[in-house]
Order: C-alpha cells, then structure tokens, then sequence
C-alpha cells in the first residue's frame, strides 16, 4: 500500500549554475515519515544510494554511486 502523499513534488530552482531540482529537508521528512521502517526505497533507473555530501552552508546532495549527468541538449544520461 502507498503512503498518502508519497508523490513529490519537486522544487526548481535557478542560479548561477545549470537548473537543478531540490527539495526541502523538512519536506523529504516529511514525506518519508509515513513509509514504514521496513519498506526499502528504491532509486529511479538503478540508481545506487552513495551518500548525503554536503554542498554549502545549506544545502546537502545526495549522491550516487553512477554519474548522473545532462548533455548539451538537456537529455540525462546515467554511467554505470
């Protein structure tokens, strides 16, 4: 069964560097207090969880072990 409100909705933001998608951490929080402990999460296209790295003051990424990345004309593309 799905938890109520699982859909994420995701946050654009624009700065001086490329278009990227953030969430707040009181949101992903949020959202992920209804699943169960038990219940695995599982990433988009085979994406493996690496670590939570932190970016700037505050900001936090999540990494992959697979390079995740867009080309010049806006298509992603994922290395394994």
């Amino acid at each position: 069964m799905k938890p109520d409100g699982f859909q994420m909705e995701i946050e654009k933001t624009v700065g001086s560097s490329p278009e990227r998608a953030t969430i707040k951490a009181a949101e992903l929080k949020r959202r992920l207090e209804s699943v169960p402990d038990d219940w695995d999460v599982l990433f988009a296209d085979g994406l493996e969880f690496f670590r939570f790295k932190r970016r700037g003051e505050t900001l936090i990424q999540i990494e992959f072990n697979q390079n995740v990345f867009k080309d010049e004309h806006g298509k992603w593309h994922v290395q394994y």
